[in-house]
């Protein structure tokens, strides 16, 4: 699936690899198809050899950089807008370290009485939503402008480069965000039109906010005049989204302060992807553990099934590995002793994850807390029938691909996959050649721990 990021991170790559182009088309084609990993473009570079880890990294910096820019020239409008005079901000600006947030800009406006505290959590609020929706309104646009060209073998895709000039039309990244020490908003002229097209989608800059922050990796582009609810839920932004199902931060119309996560499925989910919600609520009913996401209720909405949890402030570890290229030993031997405790609680109630993998598992900057998550596919006496079919992963254990009945040797199995591509070694050789995994691991590591990881992935 196409996602914003990865327009952001074709135009960067563009720049720093014009060579790559041709197939930074033909792939972005393919993801726009439904094909392509999960995991984004960027990852997907990096597993294709095409971009190395380091280069990965600094793209997904000017990425940050690039979106924090915009976003803060949205809110520099807006607060302009307020009254708020221009040189004043640029001069608190000046004061922050010339790589300010928005936020940090706006803490900085009501500490000096610039403005009021809930105006100032308003119009932050707005501009996030304000440049959430131009994000998508870009994919949008350049989604339609993309039309699949036949090529070579069946069911290939490709783009006419000739006619989707993608590259030139996306906006502006790295230094031209930021000029010295002052601030370059998005043009006023830009920014009138964005508001002025997210008004006819029907957005009235009236949207109250939550009184918890909204993180800024949530997407709030859904946000539309009229608040989106599911039963006694209004909806904040997406979490994540994918062909089944999508995860929305809400919070309930009688708590505005507690964040819930809710993940509902679509409208034409097959009978597979309902089995999987089915088996994720009966799981975590089941196991209680304080690395497990707690439920707070289930139902259907419009015919669709949903699963409302305990929100977790943090995106899985894939997305981490994707910013920071691999982890150190003890911040690994963090993660590692986690998911051994949480693997252990569900061994002991009879379940097997089976699908232990970087999207699994969600995580907090330092590691020092995780959730796993994806228990759909667990194995199990008295689970709902029937039992969704496991995806044909490097993670997964090759007896249960095998058909074999599930054990906890096959969680640990997926965990020393997940650990030997945390550490930087590699997570796509065939499951018959441990060795190969073993020998990209940085050789910095203890010595008695790759012993260790060739017996969980023998």
């Amino acid at each position: 699936m196409l996602t914003p990021d990865d327009l952001l991170v074709a135009r960067a790559l563009s720049r720093k690899l014009p060579s790559l182009r041709r197939e930074l088309l033909v792939l972005l084609a393919e993801r726009r198809e439904g094909a392509g990993a999960d995991e984004g473009l960027l990852r997907d570079l990096v597993g294709r050899g095409a971009v190395s880890t380091a280069l990965a990294q600094e793209v997904r910096a000017a990425v940050e950089r690039h979106k924090r820019g915009r976003a803060l020239g949205l809110f520099v409008h807006l607060l302009t807008a307020q009254g708020i005079d221009r040189a004043r901000l640029e001069e608190e600006y000046r004061a922050l370290g010339g790589d300010a947030r928005a936020v940090d800009l706006g803490r900085a406006a009501v500490a000096r009485g610039l403005l009021g505290e809930s105006v100032c959590r308003q119009l932050l609020f707005q501009a996030r939503v304000l440049f959430d929706r131009d994000l998508r309104r870009q994919l949008e646009e350049h989604l339609r402008a993309a039309e699949p060209t036949p090529r070579n073998g069946p069911g290939a895709v490709g783009v006419d480069s000739e006619r989707f000039d993608f590259f030139a039309r996306l906006p502006a990244m790295g230094s031209e965000v930021f000029r010295g020490d002052a601030i370059v908003p998005v043009p006023p002229e830009e920014a009138e039109e964005i508001l002025e097209s997210s008004s006819q989608e029907g957005f009235t800059g009236l949207l109250k906010p939550p009184s918890f922050p909204v993180p800024e990796w949530i997407d709030t582009s859904v946000l539309v005049g009229a608040p989106l609810l599911v039963e006694d839920h209004r909806l904040l932004g997406r979490i994540e989204e994918g062909p089944a199902a999508t995860v929305y931060l809400a919070h309930a119309l009688h708590d505005h302060a507690s964040p819930r996560a809710l993940k509902i499925l679509s409208a034409d989910a097959s009978p597979i992807a309902r089995a999987r919600l089915e088996r994720e609520a009966e799981v975590a009913a089941r196991v209680h553990h304080p690395l497990l996401l707690t439920v707070h209720g289930r139902g259907v909405e419009d015919g669709r099934p949903f699963l409302l949890t305990e929100f977790f402030d943090g995106p899985c570890l894939g997305r981490l590995l994707d910013e920071r290229g691999c982890l150190d030993w003890p911040q690994a031997r963090l993660l590692a002793e986690g998911l051994l405790g949480v693997l252990d609680a569900l061994h002991s109630a009879g379940l097997v994850h089976c699908t232990l993998d970087a999207r699994a598992v969600l995580v907090v900057p330092d590691l020092g807390d995780l959730r796993l998550t994806n228990l759909g596919a667990a194995r199990g006496p008295g689970l709902p029938h029937p039992a969704p079919p496991l995806p044909r992963s490097a993670a997964v254990a090759p007896e249960l691909l095998a058909g074999s009945l599930p054990t906890p040797s096959a969680d640990l199995y997926s965990l020393g996959i997940l650990l030997c591509e945390a550490l930087g070694g590699s997570a796509d050789a065939p499951a018959s050649s441990a060795q190969r995994r073993l020998d990209a691991l940085p050789p910095s590591l203890p010595s008695d721990l790759p012993p260790l990881l060739a017996r969980l992935i023998a």
